[in-house]
């Protein structure tokens, strides 16, 4: 905690002898000296993943208002194709020795999709790995949907959910989640929407609800239904940072949310 070693730096150099710290340093510094009760001990049991997450690549197209990921405009830094192979057969084998039946792996990022060799090479790898093991293979992906047509459909069949980003109308959309050359991205996530909405996957959407959104929570909702015909809504409040704060996006009222 940055903050709070800056504060007991401070207060010790201004007081040596540390006889007037404030009593919220005084506890903290004592609580620093403190022995612990016991040593933190190495974990006993096996490891018991639900899933396997990868996170492709810290790229991402989107500027969103409220994400503080801070993503990277370069494709450089992609996830090592061999790490993405050691990590699918220790997955697989793991599912083995817990008597699971499916192998499931999911991907992160940034924007995933843009690190599409991975991509491409995580799908298949899963599928050989599952097959290899007397496995069932399940794949998901989050995305912005920032893609080509042809690729969406290409997820579409190629995932078995994909978690969709569409924060409602295309006002709310766009002041949420610009891209970085400054245009809306709703456009993209419509269309993507529509498209995995007819594909073999399962769709989740996923809406981020911040202030500037909650008054038309209720119709967004029956919008998407109509719409879309997901198989999740997942509504996410969005937490007010100081980039979000100065773009005008808090935290929405948590009674009005819950109402």
């Amino acid at each position: 905690n940055r903050s709070a070693a800056r504060k007991i730096r401070e207060a010790i150099v201004a007081d040596p002898s540390q006889d007037r710290l404030h009593p919220e340093v005084q506890e903290i510094v004592r609580t620093i000296r403190t022995t612990p009760v016991s040593d933190p001990v190495s974990a006993s049991e096996c490891l018991q993943p639900a899933f396997l997450g990868l996170i492709t690549t810290r790229s991402c197209q989107g500027a969103c208002r409220y994400c503080g990921f801070q993503p990277e405009a370069s494709a450089d830094g992609n996830i090592d194709l061999g790490l993405c192979a050691q990590m699918i057969e220790w997955m697989g084998q793991t599912a083995r020795d817990l008597d699971r039946e499916i192998l499931e792996v999911h991907l992160f990022g940034g924007e995933p999709s843009l690190a599409k060799e991975a991509v491409d090479f995580i799908v298949h790898k899963t599928r050989f790995v599952a097959a290899e093991l007397y496995l069932r293979p399940h794949l998901e992906i989050t995305t912005n949907g920032v893609m080509a047509e042809e690729r969406i459909r290409w997820i579409g069949e190629h995932f078995n959910t994909v978690v969709l980003s569409l924060d409602g109308s295309q006002k709310a959309h766009d002041v949420h989640r610009p891209l970085r050359d400054g245009r809306g991205s709703w456009t993209y996530a419509h269309a993507a929407a529509r498209r995995l909405s007819d594909s073999s996957a399962d769709l989740c959407l996923r809406c981020c609800i911040s202030n500037r959104n909650i008054d038309n929570l209720e119709e967004t909702v029956l919008w998407m239904q109509k719409e879309f015909h997901p198989a999740v809504i997942d509504l996410e409040t969005v937490a007010t940072t100081v980039d979000s704060a100065g773009a005008g996006i808090l935290a929405p009222d948590p009674y009005e949310f819950a109402a």
